[in-house]
């Protein structure tokens, strides 16, 4: 039996994920007596903006394949560091629960490296949850989170039975973006909030394993492909007052974040430097926004959305 061997690089950012993991494991075929190891023997740090991409990527490999791809971290002081990280953030928790992942080696052995705030953390949405099930998990995990580390994205706004409530943009931006996830694609989702002090960097992660962008409103408005769909999801709702996408990102660029949306073969990041054409919606005609801001991906079903929010310390 010959396993299949991909190596993890040193620092597993969003680009290594998108360039080097993700390729590799998609061009992998294997029997039914072998199986996938993903080998983290070199790396030191994981973002974490990839701990979403991972678990579903451990589900596709599973439907793939209908064997659970391994995990080997080895019994090392740096390694330590990653097994404690995939424990603090919740990764750990999932990939056993859901048989994403086996570990060859025992994930919770030999931890290493400081404990993380426990606002800081990743969570599930089952695709047939309630939208009762939904709000009440963003009420008492997203809400505390975006409380201490949002606060600067939080406004009164007047709902449709006339009552004024100061409400955070991207906690209830969030909380839509499950419940579609849940009635349009009908997927699983995870999400992972981590406010990193040693980056200065607010980290939101959200993945899940539906349809994409192409297929569900692509389809409706006749998009040729996936970043002219991708773009009218984005500004379905441009010129209403609300949480949707368009205004959220609007937000996260004028604060100086970023904001990538990755959609089955197609990647779309936002960033500040493309403010004024962003705000009207040239983007799509923009060289520069094609030459730089748009990126082709190996295929990875559904959407992957991260945000990154410079962190302000008190």
């Amino acid at each position: 039996m010959t396993n299949t061997f991909i190596d993890v690089p040193v620092k597993l950012t969003s680009f290594e994920f998108y360039n080097n993991l993700l390729p590799k494991s998609q061009n992998v075929e294997i029997n039914n007596s072998q199986s996938i190891i993903i080998d983290f023997s070199q790396t030191d740090n994981v973002s974490p903006l990839v701990i979403p991409n991972l678990l579903c990527l451990g589900r596709i490999l599973y439907s793939k394949h209908q064997n659970s791809a391994k995990i080997y971290i080895p019994e090392t002081m740096q390694a330590g560091i990653v097994k404690n990280y995939f424990n603090e953030i919740g990764f750990t928790n999932y990939a056993d629960r859901f048989g994403a992942y086996e570990f060859i080696n025992p994930p919770l052995n030999g931890l290493d490296g400081a404990k993380i705030n426990p606002l800081c953390n990743t969570l599930y949405f089952a695709a047939d949850y309630t939208r009762d099930e939904i709000s009440r998990i963003i009420d008492n995990y997203v809400a505390p989170f975006s409380e201490a580390y949002l606060s600067d994205f939080s406004e009164y706004l007047t709902f449709n039975n006339g009552m004024c409530d100061q409400i955070n943009l991207i906690r209830f931006f969030l909380n839509e973006m499950i419940i579609n996830c849940n009635e349009h694609a009908s997927s699983i989702s995870f999400m992972t909030m981590h406010a990193r002090y040693s980056d200065k960097v607010v980290y939101v992660s959200v993945s899940d394993i539906g349809p994409g962008f192409i297929n569900t409103i692509g389809k409706e408005t006749g998009c040729k492909d996936e970043l002219e769909a991708i773009l009218k999801g984005v500004y379905k709702r441009q010129h209403v007052r609300d949480y949707g996408l368009f205004n959220v990102i609007l937000l996260i660029i004028q604060n100086g974040g970023k904001v990538r949306i990755h959609s089955n073969t197609t990647q779309v990041i936002f960033t500040k430097r493309l403010l004024q054409k962003y705000k009207e919606n040239r983007l799509l005609y923009s060289q520069d926004f094609n030459r730089f801001n748009v990126k082709k991906t190996s295929y990875f079903r559904g959407v992957h959305l991260e945000i990154e929010i410079p962190l302000k310390e008190d």
